[in-house]
């Protein structure tokens, strides 16, 4: 029986010799515990880098379908304000519109023809739901409201160029249920800013004559820089900032 053991010295200049004796047992234990604790601490750093970049990779599906959901929602929205001002015009001149033009033959020469009334103009809906956005901007709380004869617009908005100040002003408008964009002359005090970071736009204007809260379909903002150059354009039905 091998009854061999390994002695361990401590030595200090002002202490006797300490000396211990180790089985080579317990000397084996911790070189496999120690050995143990370095591979559980690897496959710790492991799993933790991996669930780290599972979870950067989750994050960003998550950001793109938050995207697309948003872009889903617009596009909705979209198509329920065409709906809404496609049902504003008769069916009659809807489908004068989207009919081919008719040849003119001789009976119908022949026939007196009643006084018309002035057609509609056309609803431009590209132009009435066209977004821009080049970044410079940010709006944030856009508010409409209409109370009797007046309109109260209010937003915050936020400078995206960082330590670039930016300076112009806004533009609004009203857009009626028929499609007709109403510009509201608001005061240039009200609407010109120059911001370093954020600033809250209010303004009071009267409401149009002939309109009301209840052919208003919604709201539109326009944001320029001094320089003429439109950065921000959006239409905001009136439901989603009433």
């Amino acid at each position: 029986m091998n009854d061999a053991k390994y002695s361990i010295l401590f030595m200090r200049d002002d202490l006797d010799v300490r000396r211990f004796r180790l089985n080579p047992f317990w000397l084996k234990s911790i070189f496999v515990s120690l050995t143990l604790l370095v591979l559980v601490a690897a496959a710790g750093i492991y799993f933790g880098a991996t669930s780290l970049r599972d979870n950067l990779r989750l994050r960003h599906e998550n950001k793109e379908l938050s995207q697309r959901l948003d872009e889903a929602e617009l596009r909705l929205s979209t198509l329920g304000n065409m709906e809404k001002i496609l049902e504003s015009y008769d069916t009659k001149e809807l489908q004068s519109l989207l009919s081919p033009e008719k040849a003119e033959t001789p009976e119908a020469e022949a026939k007196p023809t009643a006084p018309s009334e002035p057609a509609k103009p056309a609803v431009d809906l590209s132009s009435i739901f066209a977004k821009t956005d080049t970044g410079a901007v940010r709006l944030e709380d856009v508010r409409l409201e209409i109370e009797q004869k007046q309109v109260l617009v209010s937003f915050n908005l936020l400078n995206n160029l960082g330590n670039t100040q930016l300076s112009g002003d806004t533009r609004l408008a009203l857009v009626a249920n028929n499609g007709e964009v109403i510009e509201l002359p608001a005061k240039n005090a009200d609407l010109s800013f120059q911001i370093q970071r954020r600033k809250p736009i209010r303004a009071r204007v009267p409401l149009p004559d002939g309109l009301d809260r209840a052919n208003v379909f919604g709201l539109r903002l326009t944001v320029t820089r001094e320089d003429g150059k439109v950065v921000f354009s959006e239409t905001y039905p009136q439901y989603r900032v009433d």
